[in-house]
């Protein structure tokens, strides 16, 4: 009883502890917490349509967060919400377009049903990638995401758009309206409370029938806990991992079918980014799961403070003019605290069973997986003009393949650096899926440093700087406290992607131009036909990327502290017992990985000239598995650098000649991830990641 009361109340603390931090940045923003704390709670709980609306809300995110706590269970991560409620939505959708008029008590159902399948089927590829081909399921979900938006943009620009937006030459992404038969009914009138809602909260309380009450789940609780116990006791791992991310995109597909067919708006709409049609349920799923303990029943409660805070954050930006970004950066703050309250409460039970305060065998925990973490082997806006007609051959002129190659390069650059510092930290066994969040931070803080002084070079500082200090956060939270990886990394990805928005729009508001990098020439090297001003023309942060590559090198390859990150990274028990200290060699690492990532979000925001929300797109996510593709090897993280550069550069070039046509664009779009996809599929058997990847290490 004493144990699982601890366990209740310590994350409840972190989340207390949050939320307190939360009121820190109230303050710094210049409002009152408690007038801008009462003013969420009005605007959550405020009325009953207010209510309504925070169910509503919170009903995507009891569907994601069920789903994850499936994938949990069977010891497999989904970062795959986003594209799985994409594939949902967009299949609910064509299937209500096919069958406008049948009536309600079938059309609901069937596209609900084409949610559940279109989610299943997202969630099934990452799932067979890792079971037969030990693809990482956390990167193949990431890429998925990158292209499920593209293909989402795809479909509403082309085939799904609306044909009135055709024939107005507006062009905005979105369907046409959609039958009313189609639509999920009010249960409440006056409010905006659906049938989405029940209907979510069965599908949480059926994920937990399905894993405590039946055989299904009794196997993939027995793969997740030990795959190598459940294969000699028989049972089929593969199948089993492959099922529960079936599952669990099965229940975010379900999702993407309410936001459309609860909507008011009665269409699907997106403005170009996941976020934007998903609300980025897919990520503050996984935040409500995590809060309820990774148990679906008390991730409905979970789901239901997340919406509220969603909810609320709109009228706290109404009362009080602080942006509504502030409950993303919150979402966040929580995920870090309660990540790292999970050691503090292990610490605490192992400390009160040493004093006798409660038996261990006769007051377990709550069944978990041995490990959530990496463990398999890896190696691992449309043109809206009429362009001429033109030839393939265009392309394949000397100063156009000049000039893309170029734009290859520079495109490489934020890639690069990034993907270089994480190869250095996943090196040492750690794993940051953060990257991202730190980029748009250090991004934001060397634009506003620009905006506000002109100093370039100080705005670099700066973006180092910050880098930094997101290392030291990142470094406390897992390397200290032992947290999570894979969640720590979300929850500073969260927190990166809010307060970087809440920063721009209360101290910026609207984008402006500020001074870019100048290209410098390499004196005699530039002035090379052809090859001169694509290689020797660049700025003074691409040459730096390239020449940290042989120093990177240099550094794992020849010096006693690239020994020690490696050896640290293989096995850290046998390093800690030769006298290596395990923690500050990758506490060190993490420094330099996050300074790399500050670097490239400096970088990216200096070669554009101009910042703007979530400017980054998931670049971060792509530096990490750009890792995996180079085989944790720098020349090998550079080759793939330079091929996404390329391959995006080819497209821009191509979209930019008028070889691919309007509503074909987005599609070229998903050629970089797919590729990185397939190349993770070939590699995946040929090398293997740090033996130590993603495990905590403790001398007790």
């Amino acid at each position: 009883m004493l144990k699982s009361l601890i366990g209740a109340l310590v994350p409840l603390l972190a989340a207390v502890v949050a939320l307190a931090f939360g009121a820190t940045m109230l303050l710094a923003l210049g409002a009152s917490p408690v007038e801008g704390f009462s003013a969420m709670f009005d605007g959550a709980f405020g009325s009953g349509s207010r209510i309504a609306a925070t169910a509503v809300k919170a009903t995507p995110l009891i569907l994601v967060g069920a789903g994850i706590t499936i994938a949990f269970r069977a010891n497999v991560i989904n970062i795959g919400g986003e594209s799985q409620i994409i594939a949902g939505a967009l299949l609910s959708t064509v299937v209500a377009l096919s069958f406008p008029d049948l009536p309600t008590i079938l059309l609901v159902p069937a596209v609900l049903l084409a949610g559940l399948v279109g989610g299943g089927i997202l969630g099934a590829i990452p799932g067979a990638l890792k079971a037969y081909a030990s693809v990482n399921e956390i990167l193949s979900t990431i890429m998925l995401n990158l292209v499920m938006v593209q293909f989402m943009n795809y479909l509403l620009r082309g085939p799904l758009i609306d044909p009135y937006e055709m024939e107005a030459g507006t062009r905005i992404p979105q369907t046409q309206r959609l039958s009313d038969n189609a639509m999920l009914p009010n249960l409440i009138d006056g409010t905006r409370l659906h049938l989405g809602v029940p209907v979510a909260i069965l599908a949480a309380v059926g994920a937990y029938l399905l894993l405590w009450r039946t055989p299904t789940g009794f196997r993939l609780r027995a793969v997740g806990h030990s795959a190598d116990a459940a294969r000699a006791s028989g049972m089929n791992v593969k199948r089993n991992i492959t099922l529960a991310l079936a599952l669990s995109g099965s229940l975010a597909g379900i999702a993407g079918a309410i936001l459309v067919f609860g909507s008011e708006g009665q269409r699907m709409v997106t403005d170009g980014s996941a976020a934007g049609f998903t609300g980025s349920a897919g990520f503050n799923g996984i935040v409500a799961a995590l809060f309820g303990g990774l148990h679906p029943i008390w991730t409905i409660p979970s789901a239901m403070l997340f919406g509220a805070l969603l909810t609320g954050a709109t009228q706290l930006q109404r009362v009080l003019q602080v942006p509504a970004a502030l409950a993303v950066a919150l979402n966040g703050i929580i995920v870090i605290f309660v990540v790292s309250s999970t050691p503090v409460r292990g610490w605490i039970q192992r400390s009160l069973s040493e004093a006798g305060l409660f038996n261990r065998r006769n007051d377990t925990e709550t069944e978990k997986p041995q490990a959530l973490g990496v463990r398999s082997q890896v190696g691992y806006q449309t043109c809206l003009t009429h362009p001429r007609r033109v030839e393939m051959s265009d392309f394949f002129t000397l100063s156009v393949l000049v000039a893309t190659a170029a734009s290859g390069i520079r495109l490489a650059t934020p890639y690069l650096l990034a993907s270089l510092g994480e190869t250095v930290g996943q090196r040492s066994g750690v794993l940051n899926l953060g990257v991202d969040g730190v980029m748009l931070l250090s991004a934001f803080f060397s634009y506003w440093v620009v905006l506000k002084t002109g100093n370039l070079w100080l705005a670099v500082l700066v973006g180092v700087a910050v880098g930094l200090v997101m290392g030291l956060l990142y470094g406390f939270i897992t390397v200290v406290l032992n947290a999570t990886q894979g969640i720590s990394g979300i929850g500073i990805y969260i927190f990166g992607l809010g307060l970087s928005d809440l920063l721009f729009r209360r101290q910026v508001g609207t984008p402006k131009p500020v001074r870019r990098l100048p290209d410098v020439d390499i004196p005699v090297l530039s002035d090379i036909p052809h090859l001169g001003p694509a290689l020797f023309q660049r700025n003074l942060l691409t040459y730096l990327a390239f020449l940290l590559i042989p120093t990177t090198v240099f550094l794992l390859g020849r010096t006693t502290f690239g020994l020690n990150i490696r050896s640290v990274g293989e096995n850290p028990s046998a390093a800690d017992s030769l006298g290596v200290s395990v923690r500050r060699t990758r506490f060190a690492a993490i420094l330099i990985a996050n300074s790399m990532a500050g670097l490239a979000g400096a970088a990216l925001v200096l070669q554009l000239g101009i910042f703007q929300p979530n400017l980054t797109q998931g670049m971060g996510f792509i530096a990490v598995a750009l890792v995996y593709f180079g085989a944790w090897r720098p020349i090998g993280v550079m080759c793939g650098a330079l091929l996404y550069g390329l391959v995006n550069a080819t497209v821009l070039q191509w979209k930019a000649l008028g070889i691919i046509p309007v509503n074909g664009s987005d599609l070229a779009a998903m050629a970089p991830a797919v590729l990185t996809i397939l190349a993770l599929v070939v590699l995946a058997r040929r090398v293997s990641a740090p033996a130590a990847l993603t495990r905590p290490f403790s001398r007790h």
